[in-house]
C-alpha cells in the first residue's frame, strides 16, 4: 500500500535534494580542481587560469612522485600502519567492550571499576607532552609502533562496540552454547559431580570421560550418598535410575533458580 505524500511534504523533499545536491558539489569540486593543477602546467598554475580542466597538460608531478623512493617507501608504511592499526585496534576494541557489555556482577564482578579505569582517561586527556613522555619511556620514538600503540584503544569506539553487544538478543547468546552445562557455568550455576544435589538439580552426564556432555536428566532426590535420577531416552524410554555421589559418569550439576 502506497502512502499518499502532502504537499508540504514533497516540497520539503525536493528543498532536501536540492541542499544536498549543493552540498555534495562543494565537497567534489576542490577535489576536481587540485586534480586539474596536478595535470597542468607550472606556469598555468601560478597565473591562476586553471579552474576545473587541465591547461597545458603534462605529467611531470605524477613522474617526479614516481621517481622518488621516499613516496614508496611512505606509501608502504601508510598501508601497514592501516593493516596493523585495523587488527590491533579491532581485537582489542572486541576484548575490552565485551566483557564491559555483560551487567551480570556474577559473570564481571569488577567490571564499574573496569569501566571508570576506562572512561576516565578519555574524557581527561593528559595532551601532547605526557603522551610524548609515554612514547619515549617505551623507546618508541621514531618507530613504526609509536603510530599504532598510543592510540592503540579508542574508547569512543569501545563505547560503540560495547552498546553492539548489548543489543543482542540474550536467546541467541544462550543458543550460542555448545549444551546447557557451558550456560550454567557461565551464568554461575554450575557444580561438579562431588556436590551432592537437590531434587529439581540438573545432572549432566559424560560416558566417555572426554569432558563433554553425553546425556543429562532431572535429580528426583539425594539420599545416603546416592544420587537417584530421571532420565528421558534412556533405552528409548524414560526411567528411574541411580549414581553414586562423585561417579565418574557424572559430568556435573546444573543449579536451575525455581
Amino acid at each position: 500500500m502506497k502512502i499518499k505524500e502532502s504537499p508540504s511534504r514533497k516540497v520539503f523533499m525536493v528543498l532536501n535534494y536540492i541542499f544536498l545536491g549543493i552540498l555534495a558539489v562543494s565537497c567534489l569540486l576542490p577535489l576536481i580542481n587540485l586534480f586539474a593543477i596536478s595535470f597542468s602546467a607550472r606556469s598555468m598554475v601560478d597565473a591562476n587560469a586553471v579552474s576545473f580542466w587541465p591547461k597545458g597538460f603534462n605529467t611531470a608531478a605524477y613522474e617526479y612522485i614516481l621517481s622518488n623512493k621516499q613516496f614508496f617507501q611512505s606509501f608502504a608504511i601508510t598501508v601497514l600502519r592501516v593493516v596493523f592499526g585495523w587488527a590491533i585496534n579491532l581485537a582489542l576494541i572486541i576484548l575490552v567492550a565485551y566483557p564491559l557489555s555483560k551487567d551480570n556482577p556474577r559473570i564481571f564482578r569488577s567490571r564499574k571499576y573496569y569501566t571508570w579505569f576506562f572512561l576516565v582517561p578519555m574524557v581527561f586527556n593528559g595532551g601532547l607532552i605526557p603522551t610524548y613522555l609515554v612514547v619515549s619511556k617505551m623507546h618508541m620514538v621514531n618507530s613504526f609502533w609509536a603510530l599504532i600503540l598510543p592510540e592503540a584503544l579508542p574508547m569512543f569506539c569501545v563505547l560503540i562496540m560495547m552498546n553492539f553487544f548489548r543489543g543482542i538478543p540474550k536467546a541467541i547468546e544462550e543458543a550460542a552454547l555448545v549444551d546447557g552445562a557451558n550456560w550454567f557455568k557461565s551464568n554461575g550455576k554450575w557444580q561438579d559431580r562431588t556436590y551432592e544435589p537437590k531434587a529439581g538439580d540438573i545432572i549432566f552426564f559424560d560416558w566417555e570421560g572426554d569432558g563433554t556432555t553425553d546425556h543429562v536428566g532431572i535429580v528426583e532426590k539425594c539420599e545416603n550418598g546416592t544420587v537417584y535420577t530421571v532420565e528421558g531416552n534412556s533405552g528409548d524410554a524414560c526411567k528411574q535410575r541411580q549414581y553414586a555421589v562423585g561417579s565418574s559418569n557424572i559430568y556435573g550439576y546444573g543449579i536451575p533458580a525455581y
